[in-house]
């Protein structure tokens, strides 16, 4: 029979992983919705490139998933989706050397209307958005982040959830 352990020396043999949400939004010509991150110290410190992302971020401390999203893209775009959001993907994405794993909790936003996609409103953590065709960011993107988008944009059209790993399909 094993040892008995204290709580909280239980609790340090667990494993660390960070939780995140992103919103998956198109406007009506079904282009999707990415930022791109402005300059950021304690990124450029890694020697990380600037990326595009789906609005989103790291959950709060007592955060549920579906409140950060919605609060996340508030924040960064100034869109209020709130009671929009539908589950889409989770996504389970390994640890590397800069961070532990991370569970990502990919939400639908719906189609934006012209006058909501006019009225983006970027926060300081992003310097640009951009809405481009799935075909259109594969260019642009990292392999990594297309097979999420493009996971994601699978998920959209089949009305469905999907479990991922590192952005693909389990």
């Amino acid at each position: 029979m094993p040892k008995w352990i204290p709580p909280a020396e239980y609790l340090k043999t667990m494993p660390q992983a960070l939780h995140g949400c992103a919103v998956f939004v198109t406007d009506q010509r079904n282009r999707v919705l990415l930022l791109h991150e402005a300059p950021n110290e304690q990124r450029d410190a890694f020697g990380a490139e600037p990326r595009w992302l789906f609005p989103g971020g790291r959950l709060d401390h007592g955060e549920n998933p579906l409140r950060a999203a919605a609060r996340e893209t508030l924040e960064e775009t100034g869109l209020d989706l709130t009671g929009i959001l539908r589950p889409l993907a989770t996504d389970f994405r390994d640890p590397t050397k800069h961070r532990p794993a991370v569970t990502d909790y990919h939400f639908d936003g719906g189609w934006l209307t012209a006058a909501q996609a006019g009225a983006i409103r970027l926060s300081d953590e992003h310097d640009s958005y951009a809405f481009r065709s799935l075909t259109d960011w594969q260019p642009i993107l990292p392999p990594n982040r297309y097979d999420l988008l493009s996971s994601l944009t699978q998920a959209r059209t089949e009305s469905r959830q999907l479990v991922l790993h590192n952005g693909r399909p389990m």
